[in-house]
């Protein structure tokens, strides 16, 4: 790693309407209007005229200067963002952007570099940081590596966020608790290497059964925790024997996960409901015992808006018909 001081400028007719991350401006279009060979740095802007990223203006030539024409077509009509260097964390307010009366800007920055590649960008109040050279570190922090799926931080964050959301929407939120049952028995039998494997094999079959914008976690040891926004009581029977089935399916293919089932514990809770999502949490535990207790292998679900009127976790039918039309109605959102 090196540091070096640096004075990144731009300016005003280059960052008033080309390089601001809001306006959405193609790098074909930055290379009209801006002497890319003169600046090293582009600063960009959102609409509040705050710092929210650098980019390399050869990042932007090496780009356009690709020799398959389809391809240079692409990166022509690529948004500046796409290229951003570095990011601010989101819930920072931002570094302030000043010119001086010539419409000049300069930033006085600590630019830190590997290779002759921005790492992070250290200034005054603020440290910027490159997600790509520090995104190795940080998904050994947020992933699981046993099964690859994030890991219980990652899940715990989610689902403050997905519950906000849901809240402004006024929408839908589900949680499902997933436990193994008689995992223990098969790292006694068979040794740790070989339940790793099982958990592995566990958590793709679940990541198949849930859509593809849902987030599936491994929670702890044998648990598995998913969170499945826009969805409501009236559908939750769909994800829940989707992942009995195919644990199921999966069992009855391998002789080593015989006595391998699951039991599921599912909540949904309207976004009208002011609650703290601990208590999604609560919710989704009490059905998750009271399946275990119920013998296993199987799923109770509650609606945590009825929870206060003596509702209780119910026992589902697994008979129950499955609208696929429904379940796939919301539109595709990805998990990161």
């Amino acid at each position: 790693m090196q540091e070096q001081q640096a004075q990144i400028r731009i300016t005003a007719t280059e960052s008033a309407d080309n390089c601001r991350v809001a306006s959405g401006i193609s790098l074909g279009a930055i290379a009209e209007r801006v002497h890319l060979d003169k600046l090293r740095y582009i600063l960009v802007e959102d609409d509040f005229g705050r710092l929210c990223g650098i980019v390399r203006t050869d990042e932007i030539v090496s780009r356009l200067s690709v020799e398959n024409p389809t391809e240079r077509q692409r990166w022509e009509d690529t948004p500046l963002e796409a290229l951003v260097t570095v990011k601010l964390d989101d819930e920072s307010e931002g570094h302030p952007i000043t010119r001086n009366e010539s419409g000049v800007a300069e930033l006085d920055a600590t630019i830190i570099s590997s290779r002759d590649e921005i790492v992070a960008v250290n200034m005054e109040d603020d440290v910027l940081v490159r997600w790509s050279a520090v995104e190795g570190v940080l998904s050994r922090t947020l992933f699981d590596p046993v099964t690859d799926l994030p890991n219980r931080a990652v899940f715990d964050r989610r689902l403050h966020e997905d519950w906000s959301r849901v809240r402004e929407r006024n929408s839908s939120i589900a949680v499902l608790m997933i436990d193994l049952d008689h995992f223990k028995n098969i790292n006694d039998e068979h040794g740790h290497a070989t339940g790793d494997l099982v958990l592995r094999e566990v958590a793709c079959c679940l990541s198949r059964q849930l859509r593809s914008y849902d987030l599936l976690a491994r929670y702890g040891g044998d648990e598995f925790a998913a969170i499945l926004s826009d969805c409501y009581m009236t559908d939750i029977h769909i994800p829940a024997i989707r992942l009995l089935s195919g644990i199921s399916r999966l069992t009855s293919e391998n002789p080593l996960l015989k006595d391998l089932s699951i039991s599921i514990g599912a909540i949904t809770c309207p976004g009208s409901l002011n609650i703290a999502p601990t208590r999604l949490m609560e919710a989704a535990d009490e059905c998750l015992y009271a399946a275990k207790r119920s013998g296993r292998n199987c799923a109770f679900t509650l609606d945590v808006a009825l929870s206060g009127s003596n509702g209780k976790p119910t026992r589902l039918n697994l008979d129950t018909d499955l609208d696929t039309a429904q379940w796939a109605a919301p539109p595709v959102r990805r998990n990161r």
